[in-house]
């Protein structure tokens, strides 16, 4: 399973919807406030070695790199009750920390590092359209393997 970057972003971005029941958009929307709760993904990295500390347990053999690439989920709500918010947004990030003990994500990816970094600063995002929401990040690492040519 090679997946291209746009592949790769669009499945995290199911996978996470899927997993919390929260929306995913193929294009901007023009109105953000119309599709929270929302997750999106930003593919922020990608190498290739020939091993990742990120992905451990992912040996590595003769002939045989590692395609590693780090992602953030941006998780977003409605922010009109702040404390609310938060702990929905907290819930969240539990609930995708668990469901990413499946290393393939449901068969979306080859293999999904077990660590990840989440963050709730800042705690809210402004859109283009004026548009505020509540907001955190969650960073996972996914691995797959490539030939050396």
């Amino acid at each position: 399973m090679n997946l291209t970057t746009n592949q790769l972003a669009t499945a995290l971005e199911t996978w996470a919807a899927s997993v919390l029941g929260i929306n995913t958009v193929e294009h901007a929307p023009t109105r953000l406030q119309e599709v929270l709760p929302l997750v999106i993904c930003e593919v922020k990295g990608d190498r290739r070695a020939d091993r990742d500390d990120q992905l451990p347990g992912v040996a590595t053999f003769q002939q045989t790199y590692i395609r590693a690439r780090r992602a953030e989920l941006l998780l977003m709500v409605t922010p009109d009750d702040s404390w609310a918010a938060t702990q929905l947004l907290y819930g969240y990030v539990d609930q995708l920390a668990s469901a990413l003990l499946e290393p393939t994500l449901g068969g979306r990816v080859h293999t999904a590092s077990p660590y990840y970094e989440a963050s709730y600063d800042p705690p809210e995002v402004q859109y283009a359209d004026g548009t505020t929401a509540r907001a955190a990040t969650f960073a996972l690492t996914i691995g797959e393997f490539t030939e050396v040519s």
